[in-house]
C-alpha cells in the first residue's frame, strides 16, 4: 500500500539484471515498521515470479547486542545449498560439498574448505590439510577470497540477487565481507539488497558512504517515508474487510500509527484483544464496532 513508485524502481533494476546483465546496488531506508520487508517480500515474489533463470539468496543479520561472524553468509550459503536447521554434520557436509563440487568441479579443494570454515564446520580430509596451519588472519583473507569467487561463479551461471535484513546491525566481519564484494556489480549480473534504518554510526550507514563514492553509477537509494492519511485509510479497510467502519474510529486509528503499517496492524490488533472489534462469522463475515471513547 503507497509504495508503487518504491516498487517500479526495485523491479527495474531487476529487470536490468536480467536483460541486460547489469549489476546494482539497492538500498531501502526506512524506520521500523515502515515496510522494508514487506516491499522485499513483493520484489521477490516479482523476480521469482516475472523473471526467469534468476537466483534470490536472503541472509539476515543478528539483533543488537548478538554477534556470530559472518552471520548473514552463514545463512545464504545454507539458504544455497539446501542446509536446514535438522541436518546433522554429516549432512551439512555431504550438501555443501555436493553443491560446492557442482560449482567448483575440479577446483573444489581450493575453495570449499574455507567455505565450509565460514559456516563454522570441522574440515573434513582430504580439505583439512589446507587450513591446518592457517593463523586467523590468513584464514580471513581465504573466506574472504572463496566467497568472491564463489558469489562471482553463482553470478555467470545465472542472474543473482542478494538480499542482507538490518544492515545496520551487521557485525565487522561480515561487512568488510560484503564490502569486498561490492565491485562484483560492476562484472557480473550481481544486484545486492540492502534494508536498513536510516541511523548515524552504523555498519549500514559506512556502506551506503562507500556506495555512493566508488559505485555512484550502481547505486540506487530508496527512503521509506510514511503512509499518507489516504494510504493509512485504505490499508484499514484492506485489514478489516468492511463497508461500515464508523469514521470516528478510522480517524483515530490513522492518527496512532502515524503513517507506520506495522504500528496500524498493532493497533487493529489491540482493539480487537480488548473486544473493541469482534468478528463474528455468520453467512456472510461481519465486524461489530462497540462504542470508541475518546
Amino acid at each position: 500500500m503507497g509504495r508503487a513508485p518504491e516498487l517500479q524502481t526495485i523491479e527495474a533494476c531487476a529487470w536490468r539484471l536480467v536483460e541486460q546483465g547489469e549489476g546494482g546496488i539497492v538500498v531501502i531506508l526506512g524506520e521500523a515498521g515502515l515496510g522494508q520487508s514487506r516491499l522485499v517480500a513483493e520484489a521477490k515474489s516479482f523476480a521469482v515470479g516475472s523473471l526467469s533463470n534468476v537466483l534470490w539468496l536472503e541472509g539476515q543479520t543478528l539483533s543488537l547486542g548478538q554477534t556470530i561472524s559472518y552471520w548473514p553468509f552463514q545463512q545464504i550459503l545454507r539458504g544455497w545449498a539446501g542446509i536446514s536447521e535438522e541436518d546433522d554434520a554429516e549432512a551439512t557436509w555431504t550438501k555443501l560439498e555436493t553443491h560446492v563440487r557442482a560449482v567448483f568441479a575440479d577446483e573444489t579443494i581450493d575453495y570449499l574448505p574455507y567455505l565450509a570454515s565460514l559456516l563454522a564446520l570441522d574440515v573434513r580430509e582430504p580439505y583439512a590439510e589446507r587450513v591446518k596451519y592457517l593463523d586467523g588472519d590468513a584464514m580471513g583473507k581465504q573466506i574472504f577470497l572463496s566467497t568472491r569467487r564463489f558469489i562471482e561463479r553463482l553470478a555467470r551461471a545465472q542472474p543473482t540477487l542478494l538480499v542482507f535484513e538490518d544492515l545496520h546491525w551487521m557485525d565487522e566481519s561480515s561487512t568488510l565481507l560484503l564490502e569486498h564484494l561490492l565491485p562484483l556489480v560492476e562484472t557480473v549480473p550481481l544486484v545486492i539488497f540492502g534494508l536498513s534504518r536510516p541511523e548515524r554510526d552504523t555498519p549500514a550507514a559506512k556502506l551506503r558512504e562507500l556506495c555512493a563514492r566508488d559505485f555512484a553509477n550502481y547505486y540506487t537509494e530508496i527512503r521509506l517515508a510514511p503512509l499518507s492519511e489516504t494510504d493509512s485509510a485504505q490499508l484499514i479497510d484492506n485489514l478489516l474487510d468492511v463497508e461500515n467502519l464508523p469514521p470516528r474510529l478510522r480517524d483515530l486509528m490513522v492518527g496512532k500509527a502515524e503513517g507506520n503499517p506495522f504500528f496500524l496492524e498493532e493497533i487493529i490488533r489491540t482493539l480487537m484483544e480488548a473486544g473493541a472489534l469482534v468478528r463474528h462469522r455468520q453467512k456472510r463475515q461481519k465486524t461489530c464496532f462497540p462504542e470508541i471513547s475518546e
